[in-house]
């Protein structure tokens, strides 16, 4: 007969493992279906089971999400995500798994302080309070709804938040602070207009219960549970029909009292409320003892002990503890952590900084160096400059004293050109209005030309007769400072021809006519500079003076002649003149 049993139980053992394979291998294939899913498919689907109160699907969804949150989550992916914490850590609190709800209330914590987001800080720290609430650790509540109400900046969950001190009041044992609690939710639940009263409701019938007033207890009972059947809210409907059965029981209405408790342990029972369903039982333990029912009595206690056991013995709550006491390390850490990674920041900014700053004072000083070079050079370029005019008044002076060497040579070139200008007055005038060709065509001398004076014979005499009438003319007429004057001009004024003249230029004084003449000019305007009052001559007026039609013109033809401009000539001389006259 042993070996039978044993030979059963044996068996039976090996088809429940069989079966429990089958539905792990089972477990297993739907977990992997789901995550081939993206996150809006697996989040649909979670919220399809969920409506359908298909919770094990629901968690297996849920949970697939939490564990794969992506590292930067942007604002939509942010708030499905905390619908998932609050809808899963629903689930695990009607299922009266406390260390469940939690652990996932601890992560949402985090989740939560991570993307700032402070609203669902203060609606978690609610949470935690109910759980703390339903662990009858009534102070541990009290902190957290404090906390919660410290965040908070939302009406409704104000509210709500209100209405659970209320609660969490009346089991303390401080009445009149429970329903101060309660007025507060009720009021703000009338002035947003909020639907959600059937708990303030619960809670107001709880507090005329304590205070004795059955008949207001017994009115508020009922009118939440109106509202809840009407919401089709099955925990807050438990909850009323339970507190209803509690209240006859206390009147002494035994028959009420089973009558609501009965139907109370079916809701719970339907949809898994635990802790409900324990305490109908401590309830029923009640009425069975008053009744001297003692064996059912005891039943209905041990089955109370055996549910209570399940979600709030000792093991549940030092969990409960561990989690919190992991969480406080963990957000230690973290904040070491970000301090540190602060630090390492400012170290890293320091260090760069200081890498700049040596960068600039390098560039500064090479800086530095390259500009005291140049203010070097500078000065000894202004020098040079300084020198360059001196040199150039200085041939200006020796210039002056061309004229009586010409003069020498050229009396008699002085009589016949003097005559020679006499006779051909009207011929100048008429040169003045039709030039026979432009200045810049006199500068070109073609090859043509060059082989045209091949074919001149002037013998030496002559040569250095028609040279001298061109230097007397160019030292004492001012015709040339003419902005018009050409060389035919000089043709008629010196009683000869164009190819005589350009002959003496190109090939005996060789060089250019303009090139020659500019220098006559240049002398003009050095020696204009060089007058005793020299601000009452501009550049400009220089520059016209001597035959230049344009600024430009003037100040290019200058430099070449002398090596500096003629703005800074002036200056150079003006400033002589002030150092002679401050010594």
């Amino acid at each position: 007969m042993k070996k039978t049993i044993l030979i059963t139980l044996f068996l039976c053992s090996i088809s429940l493992f069989g079966q429990e394979e089958n539905k792990t291998s089972q477990n297993n294939d739907v977990i992997e279906s789901f995550m081939r899913l993206s996150m809006q498919q697996l989040f649909d689907t979670a919220n399809y089971y969920f409506k359908r109160n298909s919770y094990d699907t629901t968690v297996i969804c849920y949970n697939l999400l939490i564990n794969n949150i992506p590292k930067n989550a942007n604002i939509e992916q942010q708030k499905k995500l905390v619908d998932v914490y609050n809808r899963l850590w629903i689930i695990y609190f009607l299922m009266s798994d406390y260390r469940m709800a939690y652990d996932l209330s601890i992560k949402k914590l985090l989740f939560c302080e991570k993307y700032n987001l402070v609203e669902d800080k203060s609606i978690t720290f609610s949470n935690i309070g109910i759980i703390y609430f339903y662990l009858n650790q009534y102070d541990m509540a009290e902190q957290y709804y404090l906390k919660s109400l410290e965040l908070c900046d939302d009406s409704s969950n104000i509210m709500f938040i209100l209405n659970n001190m209320g609660a969490n009041n009346i089991l303390r044992g401080k009445i009149d602070s429970s329903f101060f609690y309660i007025d507060k939710s009720m009021q703000i639940s009338k002035r947003i207009d909020s639907l959600n009263i059937n708990s303030m409701l619960n809670n107001l019938g709880s507090y005329y219960q304590h205070k004795k007033q059955y008949d207001s207890a017994l009115y508020y009972f009922r009118k939440s549970l109106y509202v809840s059947r009407n919401k089709n809210d099955k925990k807050v409907e438990a909850n009323n029909l339970s507190d209803i059965g509690k209240l006859f029981f206390e009147i002494k209405k035994i028959d009420s009292a089973l009558y609501y408790l009965d139907l109370s342990n079916k809701i719970a029972s339907e949809n898994k409320y635990i802790s409900n369903l324990a305490e109908n039982y401590l309830a029923l333990s009640e009425i069975e003892k008053s009744k001297g029912r003692f064996k059912n009595a005891l039943e209905y206690y041990e089955t109370y002990n055996n549910l209570k056991d399940s979600i709030s013995n000792a093991d549940v709550y030092s969990s409960v503890n561990l989690i919190q006491r992991q969480y406080e390390v963990s957000k230690t850490n973290q904040q070491i952590e970000e301090l540190e990674i602060d630090r390492q920041l400012k170290e890293n900014t320091i260090h760069y900084q200081r890498i700049i700053m040596n960068i600039i004072i390098a560039v500064s000083l090479l800086m530095g160096l390259v500009l005291s070079i140049i203010i070097v050079q500078n000065k000894r370029l202004r020098k040079s400059y300084n020198v360059l005019v001196d040199k150039n008044v200085e041939i200006v002076e020796l210039y002056k004293k061309v004229p009586e060497i010409i003069s020498e040579n050229t009396q008699q070139t002085e009589e016949s050109t003097q005559q020679v200008e006499s006779e051909n007055e009207a011929n100048l005038i008429e040169a003045q209005n039709t030039d026979l060709k432009s200045t810049d065509e006199n500068d070109q001398t073609s090859s043509t030309e060059n082989e045209k004076y091949k074919n001149i014979v002037m013998s030496e005499q002559a040569q250095n007769e028609l040279l001298n009438r061109i230097l007397y003319f160019l030292e004492n007429n001012n015709e040339i400072y003419n902005p018009d004057f050409t060389i035919y001009k000089m043709a008629i004024l010196i009683h000869s021809n164009y190819s005589y003249i350009s002959y003496i230029f190109n090939e005996v004084l060789k060089k250019n006519y303009n090139t020659f003449l500019n220098s006559y000019r240049m002398r003009k305007a050095q020696q204009l500079f060089s007058e005793p009052d020299t601000t009452k001559f501009t550049v400009e007026f220089v520059a016209n003076e001597v035959g230049f039609k344009s600024r430009k013109a003037f100040d290019n033809a200058f430099k070449k002649f002398t090596g500096v401009t003629p703005a800074f000539y002036v200056k150079s001389l003006k400033d002589k003149k002030k150092n002679v006259a401050e010594s």
